[in-house]
C-alpha cells in the first residue's frame, strides 16, 4: 500500500471529520466562546473539570491545528493530528456542555481509527493493515449504529410517537407541512409508525456492517446515511460526515490493495 494512498485516505477521513466537527460552528462558537463565560455551569455531583468553560472551548477549537497535517502530511504530523482529534472528542464526550451531542461520539471513534492508521501503517505488513483498516472501519460503523438502534427499541419509537411529534408535526420545512395538509391525523400517525420502524430496521442493518463484505457494507452504509441526512436535517451532517468519510477512506485503501493484487 503506497504512502501516497495512505496519505490520501488520511486526508479524506480527517477532512470529513473536520466538516462534521465544525458543521454547527454557528451554534457552538456562540455557546462555547461567549455564552458559557457569561453563565458558568454549577452542577452538583460532577467534577469542576467537566464544567469548566475554558476546557471545552479549547477542545472545540483545537482541531483547527489539524489543518497543517493535511497540507503537509508527514507520519509524525498525522499521528499528532489524530491524537489531538481523539483527545478533543473525548473531552467533548464527557464535558457537560457537549456530552449529549452524538457528533462527538462518532468523532471519537473515527479519530481512534485515524490514530491507529497513522501509527500502524509505517511499520505494519501491507496486507494485514489493509484487512484490518477495512474491518475496523466496518466495526466503527456497526458499533455506532448498534447503539443508535438499541436506543430506539422503546415503545415511543416503535409506535412512531417520537417521529410523529419531532418530525411530522414539529418540522416546518418540506415535506412535513405538505404531509400535514394532505393526511389526516390517523394517517400521519400510521406513516410515522412505518417510518420509525424502517429507521430502526435500517440502523440494525448498519449495525451488522462488520458481518458484510466491505464493498457491500460501504455502499449500504453510504446510501443509508445519505438518506438519513436528506430525511432529517443538514445538522445530521455533523454526526455522519466522519462516518461517511471513514468508509470513503477505507475504500481508497481497498482500491490500493486491489490494484496491488491484480498486478501480482
Amino acid at each position: 500500500m503506497s504512502a501516497l494512498r495512505v496519505t490520501l485516505a488520511f486526508r479524506v477521513v480527517a477532512a470529513g471529520w473536520l466538516l462534521g466537527w465544525f458543521c454547527k460552528a454557528g451554534y457552538y462558537a456562540r455557546a462555547l466562546l461567549w455564552d458559557d463565560f457569561a453563565a458558568r455551569l454549577d452542577v452538583a455531583g460532577f467534577s469542576p473539570l467537566v464544567q469548566y468553560p475554558l476546557l471545552i472551548a479549547v477542545a472545540w477549537l483545537a482541531p483547527l491545528a489539524v489543518v497543517p497535517a493535511l497540507v503537509w502530511p508527514r507520519p509524525r504530523a498525522q499521528q499528532a493530528a489524530a491524537a489531538l482529534m481523539l483527545v478533543a472528542s473525548l473531552v467533548a464526550c464527557i464535558h457537560l456542555e457537549t456530552f449529549n451531542d452524538a457528533t462527538f461520539v462518532t468523532s471519537f471513534w473515527v479519530a481512534l481509527w485515524l490514530l491507529w492508521l497513522a501509527v500502524v501503517t509505517p511499520s505494519a505488513d501491507e496486507a494485514t493493515t489493509l484487512a484490518h483498516a477495512r474491518r475496523l472501519a466496518q466495526c466503527v460503523v456497526g458499533l455506532v449504529f448498534f447503539g443508535a438502534a438499541m436506543g430506539k427499541l422503546t415503545p415511543e419509537h416503535i409506535d412512531g410517537d417520537v417521529l410523529l411529534h419531532v418530525y411530522l408535526l414539529g418540522k416546518d420545512r418540506f415535506p412535513y407541512p405538505e404531509l400535514r395538509a394532505a393526511l389526516s391525523p390517523e394517517r400521519l400517525a400510521s406513516l410515522a409508525r412505518l417510518l420509525s420502524r424502517a429507521v430502526i430496521v435500517g440502523e440494525l442493518l448498519l449495525a451488522a456492517s462488520p458481518l458484510m463484505p466491505f464493498r457491500v457494507a460501504a455502499l449500504v452504509g453510504a446510501g443509508m446515511m445519505t438518506l438519513m441526512i436528506a430525511g432529517s436535517s443538514l445538522y445530521l451532517v455533523s454526526v455522519l460526515a466522519c462516518l461517511l468519510a471513514l468508509l470513503g477512506g477505507a475504500a481508497l485503501l481497498s482500491a490500493a490493495g486491489g490494484t496491488r493484487l491484480r498486478r501480482t
